[in-house]
């Protein structure tokens, strides 16, 4: 058992559709952490745009200051979009943001580590899809056909909830290991 933690930060990106997963996220967290943190000798955070202190300046870009401190990016999505971080147009949604410049960090730094995870959209949802479910639609078609990031399906939040243990179980693992 270490007598120390070394803090792993794990940011979880999402449009606000995934709520209770986001509260699954945070109850696999602090298990993990009265479970093993002690015995790896590594504490979990988990942040997210909730965590985010108000402060001035534009929303997206506090918001990109927490994730440069992160080690892990959780992504997860099912039918919503959102809207636009900003008025220049350069992304369509804060998600989209968060996911590309993790993306641009990992080719140049080697890190964060990225898990991707899409909830599975019920056929009622697809027969009439919407700009908002287009949207994810074409991004998951995307990350299938750049082949670059392996991503999850889960069926609930209890689906959700095995895989994301097993991502930090994983992780934490492997960093354990290789220190």
């Amino acid at each position: 058992m270490k007598t120390s933690r070394d803090i792993v930060k794990i940011f979880l990106a999402s449009p606000g559709d995934l709520k209770p997963e986001r509260q699954v996220a945070k109850l696999v967290v602090d298990e993990f952490n009265s479970l093993w943190a002690d015995h790896f000798g590594y504490q979990i955070e988990l942040v997210g745009w909730e965590d985010t202190v108000s402060v001035y300046g534009r929303p997206q870009a506090v918001i990109n200051k927490d994730l440069e401190q992160c080690e892990y990016f959780v992504g997860l999505i099912w039918k919503r979009w959102c809207t636009p971080p900003d008025n220049s147009g350069d992304y369509t949604s804060g998600f989209e943001e968060e996911f590309e410049n993790t993306v641009r960090r990992r080719r140049k730094e080697r890190s964060p580590q990225i898990s991707l995870f899409f909830k599975t959209i019920d056929d009622d949802f697809l027969e009439d899809k919407g700009d908002q479910l287009k949207k994810v639609l074409d991004f998951k078609k995307r990350i299938a056909d750049d082949k670059e990031i392996l991503y999850e399906t889960f069926e609930n939040s209890e689906g959700f909830r095995q895989k994301f243990n097993r991502c930090i179980a994983k992780y934490i693992r492997e960093k354990s290991i290789s220190s």
